[in-house]
């Protein structure tokens, strides 16, 4: 075999309990260090992998292994007695030139075994994944500088990972329309790892924590149909069906729940303003048993703090770029547009029949339909992330300032580590841009403004969340 790292993963001692899982172990074996990990429930044992220079294609060929066992290196069961079935159905690898995908169930066997692939030269992480549901682990590569194994503290489900780097923040195409003048000038930064949702949050997801927020107090309704801030209407989250007739959300003032209209549970929450994501991250900070970001009095976020917020602005756009930092596009596909790969204006999408013209969450990820395009393929970045050119425009908890860029490009440290934009301002930023939008709003770089109290078609959001121990 040509190997140059041989990864076995032992994952012992995963019992069932009155319905419950305990921790498992995880023995790994990598460049002859032994380590043994023992995972909690939801949480992810990070390994490194130093892939050096080789006789093959630009690097070394690498077998990995993932076997689980039990305390008698017998197959894991589940509850029928039937094998467990882990569901690897993909595993990403991202390295420092080119993503890669290796795809393929895990299904009736407990063993996995991934060979010759040759991968370039650089430092890679493996991420395992405890997931106490029935799912068992999830591995996925990631480009990152070369760590030792650590336990991150609960991977949360629905995000993906997002490695830590630098990256030359900006618009690197001011010679094609549409750029604007507060792109520039080109700065570097650097951002820490995080973790941000694959997905824009949904009408669903929104409406589950409105529930709870409800629940707890936290909010009321006026009779104008909107969402607000207990104790402040002038503090308006959201509106409300039946009252606000276009709303994706309902509210039934008998059996006082919320609820998503029928057929809109999937689709990206709409008609939000900044305040409403913000209170959306603490609710969720909240039931997850983690401390909010965000001071709901001030609005002041303290990136500090282990739970949801929203992404700052080089945050959102070092993710929106998907690992592509050697060569700056305007999309993170590349320099050029069509329907296929995005919902902007006149994308030519199926639901382009009535305003507003949004498209399911996921809904480019290779089985999307569009009149006139014959070939269709999976729109999700380098970090497995949906919808990060057009859509819905999605909030970031900056301050907007017109020459930021300017201020940043003139401090003494460079890269500028972890910017979070300005102390004040009267609109916050929102990237992306949105189904209403032109393809230049659609760029990695595109910056755009927003009063944060404002409420319509066109800005969503997504959270991230950190506090790893790299």
């Amino acid at each position: 075999m040509k190997n140059l790292a041989l990864i076995t993963l032992f994952a012992m001692a995963l019992t069932f309990s009155s319905g419950e899982v305990t921790a498992q172990t995880v023995d790994i074996k990598c460049h002859g260090s032994d380590t043994d990990v023992i995972l909690l429930p939801w949480e992810t044992a990070v390994v490194s992998l130093d892939v050096a220079a080789g006789p093959y294609a630009g690097g070394n060929d690498v077998d990995i292994w993932v076997l689980l066992e039990d305390m008698t290196n017998e197959e894991i069961y589940s509850y029928s007695g039937a094998p467990l079935q882990p569901g690897l159905t993909g595993w990403q690898l991202v390295g420092p030139s080119q993503p890669y995908l290796h795809s393929g169930p895990m299904l009736g066997t407990a063993f996995y075994w991934i060979y010759d692939w040759t991968l370039p030269v650089g430092d890679y992480i493996f991420l395992v994944f405890f997931d106490p549901l029935g799912d068992g682990v999830f591995g996925e590569f990631a480009a990152v500088d070369h760590v030792p194994v650590h336990v991150i503290p609960w991977m949360p489900l629905g995000m993906s990972y997002i490695p830590g780097g630098t990256f030359k923040m900006g618009d690197h195409h001011s010679n094609i329309g549409g750029h604007g003048y507060d792109e520039l000038p080109l700065h570097d930064v650097k951002v820490k790892p995080f973790c941000m949702d694959i997905f824009e949050t949904t009408n669903e997801a929104y409406c589950d924590l409105l529930n709870w927020a409800y629940g707890q107090n936290r909010i009321d309704i006026s009779v104008q149909g909107d969402v607000h801030k207990k104790g402040d209407k002038n503090c308006k989250y959201c509106p409300v069906a039946p009252i606000f007739s276009k709303s994706d959300i309902q509210w039934d003032n008998t059996t006082k729940k919320f609820s998503s209209v029928p057929g809109r549970q999937e689709f990206p929450m709409i008609r939000v303003s900044w305040y409403g994501a913000a209170a959306y991250c603490n609710w969720k900070s909240e039931r997850d048993n983690l401390t909010p970001c965000y001071n709901l009095t001030t609005w002041a976020c303290d990136i500090t703090k282990n739970g949801y917020r929203l992404p700052t602005e080089a945050e959102w756009e070092y993710a929106a770029r998907g690992g592509q930092y050697s060569t700056y596009t305007m999309y993170h596909w590349g320099n050029s547009i069509d329907g296929s790969k995005a919902n902007y204006y006149n994308s030519g999408d199926p639901y382009g029949t009535s305003i507003p013209h949004v498209t399911p969450t996921g809904y480019y990820n290779g089985s999307q339909v569009i009149s006139g395009i014959t070939t269709v393929s999976d729109m999700s970045n380098g970090y497995c992330l949906y919808d990060m050119s057009g859509n819905v425009s999605e909030w970031c908890n900056d301050w907007y300032k017109v020459d930021y860029y300017t201020d940043l490009s003139k401090m003494a440290v460079s890269p500028v580590p972890d910017p979070t934009g300005p102390s004040t301002g009267t609109w916050r930023v929102v990237r992306g841009g949105s189904w209403i939008d032109s393809t230049s709003f659609c760029r990695s770089a595109k910056r755009l403004k927003e009063h944060p109290g404002a409420v319509h078609d066109l800005r969503g959001f997504r959270t991230v969340k950190d506090e790893f121990p790299f």
